[in-house]
């Protein structure tokens, strides 16, 4: 029997005792049980999230303010993927060219993040 299944059991029991007050301490354990395995849950699926972004860590490079996948040859083979978006919430969001006075500017789709990189937008516009 699972924690969840004991607590039931007791709350059952306690209910033939007539016991209002053991009623009500089990029913608030009840409560934080279901919260603390919800918690629980949610921090295995991140821990799951950072074991993937660290295992592919390895195949990134960064070069020219963002980060570039790479095969096994250390070659480039897709990117620019946004530096903030990549460090902070491992999330690959490609970078993008953004049309503005400036012929530089480029822009992360998802964070918003918006800088200037004539390298970036050279290579932006190789790849086209």
């Amino acid at each position: 029997m699972g924690i969840a299944e004991d607590i039931k059991h007791a709350l059952k029991l306690a209910k033939k005792t007539d016991n209002t007050e053991l009623q009500q301490k089990l029913k608030y354990i009840q409560a934080e049980v279901a919260d603390l395995l919800k918690q629980l849950k949610n921090k295995e699926k991140a821990m799951a999230r950072l074991r993937a972004a660290l295992s592919s860590q390895e195949n990134f490079i960064f070069k020219d303010s963002a980060y570039y996948l790479t095969d096994e040859k250390r070659r480039i083979k897709n990117g620019p993927f946004c530096r903030q978006c990549l460090e902070n919430e491992q999330i690959k969001s490609l970078l993008v060219q953004v049309d503005s006075p400036i012929q530089c500017r480029i822009k992360c789709p998802t964070c918003n993040l918006t800088f200037d990189s004539y390298q970036l937008w050279d290579y932006l516009n190789e790849r086209k």
